[in-house]
Protein backbone atom coordinates (compact mmCIF):
# COMPACT_ATOMS: atom_id res chain seq x y z
CA UNK A 1 0.00 0.00 0.00
CA UNK A 2 1.51 3.31 -1.07
CA UNK A 3 2.00 6.08 1.45
CA UNK A 4 -0.26 9.14 1.43
CA UNK A 5 2.28 11.56 -0.09
CA UNK A 6 4.35 9.09 -2.12
CA UNK A 7 5.78 10.85 -5.18
CA UNK A 8 4.99 14.32 -3.80
CA UNK A 9 7.45 17.17 -3.42
CA UNK A 10 7.21 20.05 -0.94
CA UNK A 11 9.50 23.07 -1.53
CA UNK A 12 9.86 25.66 1.22
CA UNK A 13 11.55 29.02 1.36
CA UNK A 14 13.48 29.54 4.59
CA UNK A 15 13.80 33.13 5.85
CA UNK A 16 10.43 34.65 6.59
CA UNK A 17 8.69 31.38 5.76
CA UNK A 18 10.17 28.46 7.68
CA UNK A 19 12.39 30.47 10.02
CA UNK A 20 11.50 33.73 11.80
CA UNK A 21 14.80 35.41 12.60
CA UNK A 22 16.57 32.57 14.42
CA UNK A 23 13.33 30.88 15.53
CA UNK A 24 12.16 27.63 13.95
CA UNK A 25 8.69 26.76 15.23
CA UNK A 26 8.60 23.20 16.65
CA UNK A 27 5.32 22.52 14.79
CA UNK A 28 7.20 23.04 11.53
CA UNK A 29 9.69 20.33 12.44
CA UNK A 30 6.91 17.98 13.55
CA UNK A 31 4.86 18.39 10.37
CA UNK A 32 7.88 18.21 8.03
CA UNK A 33 8.80 14.87 9.60
CA UNK A 34 5.19 13.66 9.33
CA UNK A 35 5.07 14.63 5.64
CA UNK A 36 8.31 12.71 5.02
CA UNK A 37 7.11 9.68 6.99
CA UNK A 38 4.04 9.62 4.76
CA UNK A 39 6.23 9.33 1.66
CA UNK A 40 6.71 12.99 0.73
CA UNK A 41 9.97 14.56 -0.36
CA UNK A 42 10.83 17.85 1.39
CA UNK A 43 13.33 20.35 -0.08
CA UNK A 44 14.53 23.83 0.76
CA UNK A 45 14.38 26.61 -1.84
CA UNK A 46 16.41 29.52 -0.54
CA UNK A 47 18.48 32.53 -1.44
CA UNK A 48 21.00 31.33 1.15
CA UNK A 49 24.08 29.35 0.17
CA UNK A 50 24.33 25.67 1.13
CA UNK A 51 26.80 26.50 3.88
CA UNK A 52 24.31 28.94 5.44
CA UNK A 53 21.76 26.14 5.91
CA UNK A 54 23.92 24.14 8.31
CA UNK A 55 22.68 26.29 11.21
CA UNK A 56 19.41 24.33 10.92
CA UNK A 57 21.01 20.88 11.39
CA UNK A 58 20.58 20.82 15.18
CA UNK A 59 16.80 21.22 14.92
CA UNK A 60 16.08 19.40 11.67
CA UNK A 61 18.75 16.70 11.76
CA UNK A 62 19.96 15.67 8.31
CA UNK A 63 19.31 18.51 5.91
CA UNK A 64 17.27 17.82 2.77
CA UNK A 65 18.36 18.32 -0.82
CA UNK A 66 18.32 22.10 -1.20
CA UNK A 67 17.91 24.66 -3.95
CA UNK A 68 20.28 27.43 -2.85
CA UNK A 69 21.69 30.76 -4.06
CA UNK A 70 18.26 31.48 -5.60
CA UNK A 71 18.53 28.49 -7.93
CA UNK A 72 22.19 28.64 -8.99
CA UNK A 73 22.89 25.40 -7.09
CA UNK A 74 21.07 22.25 -6.01
CA UNK A 75 22.99 20.61 -3.17
CA UNK A 76 22.55 17.09 -1.76
CA UNK A 77 23.60 17.22 1.91
CA UNK A 78 23.18 13.48 2.48
CA UNK A 79 25.74 12.60 -0.19
CA UNK A 80 27.73 15.86 0.07
CA UNK A 81 27.51 16.60 -3.63
CA UNK A 82 26.24 19.24 -6.02
CA UNK A 83 23.44 17.96 -8.26
CA UNK A 84 23.18 21.09 -10.40
CA UNK A 85 25.13 24.34 -10.72
CA UNK A 86 25.19 27.47 -12.86
CA UNK A 87 28.06 29.79 -11.90
CA UNK A 88 28.56 33.45 -12.75
CA UNK A 89 30.64 33.87 -15.96
CA UNK A 90 34.23 35.01 -15.46
CA UNK A 91 33.66 38.18 -17.48
CA UNK A 92 30.93 39.31 -15.10
CA UNK A 93 33.20 38.94 -12.08
CA UNK A 94 34.93 42.15 -13.22
CA UNK A 95 31.75 44.03 -12.27
CA UNK A 96 32.74 43.28 -8.67
CA UNK A 97 36.32 44.39 -9.35
CA UNK A 98 35.05 47.80 -10.48
CA UNK A 99 32.91 48.12 -7.36
CA UNK A 100 35.89 47.27 -5.15
CA UNK A 101 37.86 50.09 -6.78
CA UNK A 102 35.05 52.64 -6.38
CA UNK A 103 33.80 51.61 -2.93
CA UNK A 104 36.72 50.45 -0.76
CA UNK A 105 34.53 50.49 2.39
CA UNK A 106 31.81 48.20 0.99
CA UNK A 107 31.60 44.69 2.44
CA UNK A 108 31.70 42.02 -0.32
CA UNK A 109 31.28 38.26 0.04
CA UNK A 110 31.44 35.65 -2.73
CA UNK A 111 29.52 32.38 -2.23
CA UNK A 112 31.44 29.52 -3.82
CA UNK A 113 30.84 25.81 -3.25
CA UNK A 114 30.81 25.36 0.57
CA UNK A 115 32.75 28.47 1.47
CA UNK A 116 32.40 32.25 1.43
CA UNK A 117 35.28 34.35 0.16
CA UNK A 118 35.47 37.76 1.81
CA UNK A 119 36.82 40.26 -0.71
CA UNK A 120 36.15 43.36 1.38
CA UNK A 121 35.48 43.44 5.11
CA UNK A 122 32.97 45.54 7.04
CA UNK A 123 31.31 45.37 10.44
CA UNK A 124 27.94 44.51 8.87
CA UNK A 125 29.47 41.81 6.67
CA UNK A 126 30.95 40.05 9.68
CA UNK A 127 27.61 40.30 11.52
CA UNK A 128 25.99 38.47 8.60
CA UNK A 129 28.70 35.80 8.51
CA UNK A 130 28.40 35.21 12.27
CA UNK A 131 24.58 35.17 12.07
CA UNK A 132 24.54 32.46 9.37
CA UNK A 133 27.68 30.74 10.74
CA UNK A 134 29.33 30.84 7.34
CA UNK A 135 32.69 29.19 6.74
CA UNK A 136 34.74 32.03 5.33
CA UNK A 137 38.17 32.91 3.96
CA UNK A 138 39.31 36.52 3.47
CA UNK A 139 41.14 36.69 0.15
CA UNK A 140 41.98 38.84 -2.85
CA UNK A 141 39.85 39.24 -5.95
CA UNK A 142 42.51 37.41 -7.97
CA UNK A 143 42.42 34.36 -5.69
CA UNK A 144 38.62 34.19 -5.57
CA UNK A 145 38.42 34.70 -9.35
CA UNK A 146 39.73 31.17 -9.92
CA UNK A 147 36.80 29.64 -8.03
CA UNK A 148 33.18 29.18 -9.20
CA UNK A 149 30.92 32.04 -8.04
CA UNK A 150 27.24 31.26 -7.41
CA UNK A 151 26.25 34.48 -5.69
CA UNK A 152 27.92 37.73 -4.65
CA UNK A 153 26.55 39.74 -1.73
CA UNK A 154 27.28 43.47 -1.44
CA UNK A 155 26.53 44.58 2.13
CA UNK A 156 25.02 48.07 1.98
CA UNK A 157 25.64 50.59 4.77
CA UNK A 158 25.38 54.01 3.07
CA UNK A 159 22.94 55.51 0.48
CA UNK A 160 25.95 56.35 -1.69
CA UNK A 161 26.66 52.64 -2.06
CA UNK A 162 23.46 52.11 -4.06
CA UNK A 163 24.10 55.15 -6.23
CA UNK A 164 27.62 54.08 -7.19
CA UNK A 165 26.63 50.43 -7.73
CA UNK A 166 23.80 51.51 -10.06
CA UNK A 167 26.17 53.75 -12.02
CA UNK A 168 28.62 50.89 -12.53
CA UNK A 169 25.79 48.47 -13.36
CA UNK A 170 24.40 50.77 -16.07
CA UNK A 171 27.82 51.04 -17.74
CA UNK A 172 28.91 47.40 -17.38
CA UNK A 173 28.25 44.92 -20.19
CA UNK A 174 27.15 41.71 -18.49
CA UNK A 175 27.69 38.44 -20.32
CA UNK A 176 25.10 36.39 -18.45
CA UNK A 177 24.35 37.80 -14.98
CA UNK A 178 21.94 40.16 -13.27
CA UNK A 179 21.90 42.41 -10.22
CA UNK A 180 19.01 42.65 -7.74
CA UNK A 181 18.27 44.05 -4.26
CA UNK A 182 17.95 41.67 -1.34
CA UNK A 183 17.92 41.71 2.45
CA UNK A 184 18.35 39.63 5.57
CA UNK A 185 16.52 39.98 8.90
CA UNK A 186 19.20 39.45 11.51
CA UNK A 187 19.85 40.54 15.08
CA UNK A 188 16.53 42.40 15.20
CA UNK A 189 16.99 44.54 12.09
CA UNK A 190 16.83 44.31 8.29
CA UNK A 191 20.24 44.39 6.57
CA UNK A 192 19.97 45.50 2.91
CA UNK A 193 22.08 43.85 0.22
CA UNK A 194 22.70 44.06 -3.50
CA UNK A 195 23.35 40.65 -5.06
CA UNK A 196 24.89 39.41 -8.31
CA UNK A 197 23.43 36.20 -9.77
CA UNK A 198 23.91 34.20 -12.98
CA UNK A 199 21.15 34.90 -15.52
CA UNK A 200 18.46 32.30 -16.07
CA UNK A 201 18.56 31.16 -12.47
CA UNK A 202 15.57 31.13 -10.16
CA UNK A 203 14.11 28.86 -7.55
CA UNK A 204 11.50 27.67 -10.06
CA UNK A 205 14.02 26.83 -12.81
CA UNK A 206 16.07 24.79 -10.35
CA UNK A 207 12.91 23.08 -9.10
CA UNK A 208 11.95 22.18 -12.69
CA UNK A 209 15.33 20.52 -13.08
CA UNK A 210 14.88 18.66 -9.78
CA UNK A 211 11.38 17.47 -10.77
CA UNK A 212 12.77 16.01 -14.00
CA UNK A 213 15.79 14.61 -12.14
CA UNK A 214 13.43 12.62 -9.90
CA UNK A 215 10.86 11.79 -12.61
CA UNK A 216 8.05 13.31 -10.56
CA UNK A 217 4.52 13.43 -11.94
CA UNK A 218 2.34 16.51 -12.44
CA UNK A 219 -0.08 17.43 -9.69
CA UNK A 220 2.24 16.50 -6.84
CA UNK A 221 4.34 19.62 -6.26
CA UNK A 222 3.69 21.97 -3.33
CA UNK A 223 5.50 25.20 -2.42
CA UNK A 224 5.40 27.98 0.15
CA UNK A 225 7.13 31.36 0.28
CA UNK A 226 6.90 35.01 1.26
CA UNK A 227 8.97 37.22 -1.04
CA UNK A 228 9.27 38.24 -4.69
CA UNK A 229 11.87 35.58 -5.46
CA UNK A 230 9.26 32.98 -4.44
CA UNK A 231 6.59 34.00 -6.97
CA UNK A 232 7.83 31.80 -9.82
CA UNK A 233 8.18 28.93 -7.31
CA UNK A 234 4.53 29.29 -6.27
CA UNK A 235 3.41 29.52 -9.90
CA UNK A 236 5.20 26.29 -10.73
CA UNK A 237 3.62 24.39 -7.82
CA UNK A 238 0.34 22.53 -8.17
CA UNK A 239 -0.75 23.81 -4.75
CA UNK A 240 0.97 26.85 -3.23
CA UNK A 241 0.86 28.98 -0.11
CA UNK A 242 2.07 32.36 1.09
CA UNK A 243 2.68 33.23 4.72
CA UNK A 244 0.54 35.86 6.44
CA UNK A 245 3.30 38.51 6.25
CA UNK A 246 4.03 37.90 2.55
CA UNK A 247 3.96 40.74 0.07
CA UNK A 248 0.59 41.27 -1.62
CA UNK A 249 2.12 40.33 -4.99
CA UNK A 250 3.12 36.97 -3.51
CA UNK A 251 -0.25 36.34 -1.86
CA UNK A 252 -1.97 37.00 -5.20
CA UNK A 253 -0.13 34.01 -6.73
CA UNK A 254 -0.82 31.59 -3.86
CA UNK A 255 -3.69 29.15 -3.49
CA UNK A 256 -3.66 29.32 0.30
CA UNK A 257 -2.68 31.90 2.92
CA UNK A 258 -0.90 30.26 5.82
CA UNK A 259 -0.51 31.68 9.30
CA UNK A 260 2.38 33.90 10.31
CA UNK A 261 5.92 32.58 9.91
CA UNK A 262 6.50 32.86 13.65
CA UNK A 263 3.33 30.81 14.28
CA UNK A 264 4.38 27.87 12.11
CA UNK A 265 3.36 28.68 8.53
CA UNK A 266 4.95 25.56 7.02
CA UNK A 267 3.17 23.30 9.52
CA UNK A 268 -0.11 25.08 8.79
CA UNK A 269 0.27 24.55 5.03
CA UNK A 270 1.17 20.88 5.43
CA UNK A 271 -1.94 20.48 7.58
CA UNK A 272 -3.95 22.09 4.78
CA UNK A 273 -2.50 19.58 2.31
CA UNK A 274 -3.53 16.69 4.56
CA UNK A 275 -7.08 18.05 4.55
CA UNK A 276 -7.03 18.25 0.74
CA UNK A 277 -5.81 14.66 0.59
CA UNK A 278 -8.63 13.48 2.85
CA UNK A 279 -11.17 15.22 0.62
CA UNK A 280 -9.57 13.69 -2.51
CA UNK A 281 -8.78 17.13 -3.94
CA UNK A 282 -5.11 16.29 -4.62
Amino acid sequence: MSKLFAGCLFASDIDGTLVHGEFLHPDNVKMINKFKEDGGMFVFASGRSAEALRVLEDELGELPVSIVCNGAVIYDFKNNKTIYEKPIPNNDKFFIKKIMEKLPDLGIQVHSENIVYVLKESKELWEHIVYEKLTNVPCSFETAFKKPWYKVVLVLTRPEHIEVINEIKNEFKFENSFVEPSQCFMNGHVQPFIELHPSGTSKSEALKYFIQYNNLQEGKVFAIGDHLNDISLLQLADVSAAVKEALDEVKAKADYQAVSCKDGAVADFIGYLYNLKKKGCI
